[in-house]
């Protein structure tokens, strides 16, 4: 295939949308663009969700490098903590569906994820997204797929991991392989699946339970493909990696520094209670400005590139 990437197409439909059709008239119950669903609810406040730190109470371990911690009321943080820690978010509507946003890093670890899942929740509808195609969002996807469990994601995504993506992951193997070559190890012959489900408007709105959810594409900034999901009547905002929970700006083989402040300031504007970032255990809004303060520090002279395939 192209690239060299085995990419998996599966036989999900694939669904393109443009911007422009953000003002026709949705079908009950389906996804609409921005502009073109009901006026949201006043916001219900999450803020008293726990913030940071190590897992607590709350916190539960799923196998040796899964953690899941509870944040909110029906929303879960899960920690893959290998071969850095990189976090997911599980949230569950009031009609009991839930939705996975990002991946752990490997199959083999997404699959002990749904295992818990099934435990805890029982036989519930469960959907997922990616938020961008490196490994640390959508290395589960075969998984997922093979599950038969719906997968979304921008439709830059695609292009990028055929492109890309096997580049990054050997990057990534490369950086670990001198001092972590156990790590190294376990990423060795990963598949790499995109999502089957792709969006290419910079707003969608999906109906989840009595609320909804959104998938914001606020511009380029960690890669140019980079989305964030908000939850607005509980004021959650997945980040992602665009959002950083760290000393430093992370991996910037695929980032656009002069776009990224911008789409940062999108995402004040929607003033969360709650932001979870791509890595990292701080889980409040102030991480939108200290993400600004990063990058302002960078723009005199931005660091050389990490290695590749994370964030």
């Amino acid at each position: 295939m192209r690239g060299g990437i085995a990419v998996v197409l599966g036989v999900a439909a694939l669904a393109l949308f443009a911007a422009g059709c953000a003002t026709s008239r949705p079908a009950p119950g389906a996804a609409t663009a921005a502009g073109g669903g009901p006026v949201a609810p006043p916001a219900r406040d999450f803020a008293r969700a726990e913030g940071a730190g190590p897992p607590g109470p709350e916190a539960e371990r799923v196998g040796e490098d899964l953690v899941v911690r509870r944040i909110a009321e029906r929303a879960w943080v899960v920690t893959h903590e290998r071969p850095y820690p990189a976090n997911s978010l599980l949230v569950q509507a009031d009609d009991e569906s839930l939705l996975l946003v990002d991946t752990p890093w490997t199959p083999e670890a997404t699959k002990r994820l749904l295992s818990w899942i099934k435990e805890r929740f029982g036989p519930k509808p469960l959907q997922a997204v990616n938020t961008h195609f490196h490994l640390d969002s959508l290395g589960g996807n075969p998984v997922l797929r093979g599950a038969g469990i719906r997968v979304a994601g921008h439709g830059l995504t695609r292009s990028l991991l055929t492109h890309r993506g096997l580049r990054r992951l050997r990057e990534l193997r490369r950086g670990l392989a001198a001092e972590r070559p156990e790590e190294a190890a376990r990423l060795r012959d990963l598949e790499l699946a995109p999502p089957g489900f792709l969006y290419v408007a910079s707003r969608f709105t999906f109906p989840f339970g009595s609320e909804r959810y959104e998938l914001i594409h606020p511009g380029a900034a960690h890669s140019p493909d980079n989305l964030v999901v908000w939850f607005p009547d509980r004021r959650l905002l997945f980040g992602g990696c665009m959002v950083k929970g760290g000393a430093s700006l992370g991996f910037l083989g695929d980032a656009d520094l002069e776009s990224w402040p911008g789409a940062v300031r999108k995402l004040q504007a929607l003033d969360p209670a709650v932001v979870v970032p791509g890595h990292g255990d701080r889980l409040d809004p102030r991480l939108l400005q200290h993400t600004l303060d990063l990058l302002e520090e960078a723009a005199s002279g931005p660091p050389t590139p990490e290695s590749g395939g994370g964030s």
